[in-house]
């Protein structure tokens, strides 16, 4: 089934937490408890019209997503690349790092719409990456740890 997807779409997963504000964990670190994947979808063939998500489940056992309803993503006409959606999680129980989702990957079910009436199921298995602007935070926060003085020590 998801052959037929990945001959004719590609997928990607990311994952935005929801700022922090003044909540606190009990043990006084910072905690999200919710967020959103978003999803980024470029479709190979242009006889697709329509990506129908059904179901979202994410493999890491304290994070829980409901869709109330499915999730139809469209493409502009003549285009690759489909309009961004994204659907929201909420985190139960306590979690231990920032980067959580690392090496765990969300199953979608769904099916796709072609112009020929045809109608594609699929399931998935997609890793979750962070997003980009999470990435860049990253990024910064490691660059203002950065001592370069001891970065020379051991050359």
């Amino acid at each position: 089934m998801s052959r037929q997807f990945l001959r004719r779409a590609t997928l990607s997963v990311h994952c935005r937490f929801n700022p922090i504000g003044d909540h606190r964990n009990s043990k006084g670190g910072e905690c999200s408890k919710s967020g959103s994947l978003l999803f980024h979808i470029t479709r190979r063939d242009l006889d697709i019209r329509h990506i129908v998500i059904k179901d979202v489940k994410v493999s890491h056992p304290n994070f829980k997503v409901s869709l109330e309803q499915l999730i139809m993503i469209t493409f502009p006409q003549d285009s690759t690349i489909a309009h961004e959606s994204s659907v929201r999680f909420r985190i139960r129980g306590p979690l231990s790092k920032i980067r959580v989702l690392d090496h765990h990957f969300v199953l979608i079910k769904g099916y796709m719409t072609a112009k020929s009436a045809e109608r594609i199921t699929f399931r998935l298995r997609v890793p979750v990456e962070p997003s980009p602007e999470e990435t860049q935070a990253l990024i910064n926060r490691d660059l203002q740890d950065y001592d370069p003085i001891d970065g020379l020590a051991g050359i």
